[in-house]
């Protein structure tokens, strides 16, 4: 089944616009509904399915059909919206929100502060997804985009989201990007939890952080090849940031939190304590620019003070000098009244002789 530009679909309510991808159970396409909105349409086409015997292929079809009403339900601003699932000339279709944007791979490697709020995003989009009894399967940065022009991210492509209790809930890794997939998701006869979707998520987190793919899962266990601590990548997170990503990528799921939500209380609690030792490194900060500060005010007063007797020593000099010609002035004004006086004073008269 492949349908081109052109074809409408439920009676000319949705016209397809282009087809988007392939993947192992369908076909996505972009589509328009009458109101010119551009949407999402994800289908299953079970005939592909080679592998799977035609009870099979039913029970997949009814159970993509279950999940499909279930998506609907989880309504969160994280979360693709779901709007409606249908069936077209026997294809099982499901309507969804179509997001402008790019994925978190194409960011390639950022601030440990940017990754963590988009994963504390995606990680509150999970807890809703869990509480429906549902799981995505599939976390990777390929399956979170970021809104354009928004700070928002939205977990897409939930693939075949099965419930927890059917064998068929069972993924391989090829179905995944080696690196994210937990190890129950690389084995057979095991079903994936919501303790997946933890590991896919905190190696989400470890790639977005160190700009690499983290050593897959059966690497790890099979050749006991070792996974390198974020830290030794990217040494400014802190030692609880890296501690609680490795947690999240426990081998064995009994040994990571038992749900989204406790992984994500440990990425706060770490969070806070990152911006608590921010803050007292700040405050140590300003306590010294406060005593360089004090130590240049005090630099300043020594400075005044020495200078202080140069100054007074000048103005004596000024005064001195002033009394100096203060003092010969009046000495030659009073020099200037002596010859003054002796210059008026009448000369005596002569003595009379009697004959």
């Amino acid at each position: 089944m492949a349908w081109v530009a052109g074809d409408q679909l439920q009676g000319g309510k949705y016209t397809i616009e282009r087809k988007l991808k392939t993947g192992r159970f369908g076909i996505n396409y972009i589509a328009k509904n009458k109101q010119h909105d551009f949407l999402l349409l994800k289908t299953l086409d079970v005939n592909s399915l080679t592998s799977l015997n035609q009870l099979e292929k039913e029970r997949l079809e009814t159970m993509f059909m279950r999940e499909a009403v279930k998506l609907t339900l989880c309504q969160h601003e994280h979360i693709v919206k779901f709007y409606e699932p249908f069936k077209e000339a026997g294809y099982s279709c499901l309507v969804m929100e179509y997001i402008p944007g790019e994925t978190l791979d194409k960011l390639g490697k950022i601030s440990p502060e940017e990754a963590l709020i988009y994963i504390q995003q995606i990680g509150a989009a999970l807890t809703i997804v869990h509480q429906h009894h549902l799981i995505h399967g599939d976390v990777q940065p390929e399956n979170i985009i970021l809104r354009a022009g928004k700070s928002e991210a939205v977990l897409i492509d939930f693939d075949l989201v099965l419930d927890f209790d059917h064998e068929l809930t069972t993924r391989r890794v090829r179905e995944n990007v080696e690196g994210f997939a937990s190890l129950e998701l690389c084995t057979k006869n095991t079903k994936p939890t919501a303790a997946s979707d933890i590991y896919s998520l905190a190696a989400t987190f470890y790639y977005a952080i160190t700009g690499q793919l983290p050593e897959t899962a059966l690497k790890r266990k099979i050749d006991n090849k070792r996974l390198i601590p974020p830290q030794e990548l990217i040494s400014s997170i802190s030692n609880e940031l890296n501690l609680a990503i490795l947690k999240g990528m426990e081998l064995e799921a009994k040994n990571r939190p038992e749900s989204i939500e406790l992984w994500l209380k440990l990425l706060n609690s770490n969070s806070h304590n990152a911006n608590a030792e921010s803050q007292n490194a700040n405050a140590k900060n300003q306590n010294v620019n406060a005593e360089g500060q004090n130590t240049n005010a005090a630099s300043h007063t020594n400075n005044g003070t020495e200078n202080k007797p140069s100054v007074n020593w000048d103005k004596r000099m000024q005064i001195l000098t002033l009394v100096i010609t203060a003092i010969a002035a009046f000495g030659a004004l009073l020099q200037g009244i002596a010859s003054w006086n002796s210059q008026t004073t009448p000369p005596p008269n002569p003595t009379s002789t009697k004959k």
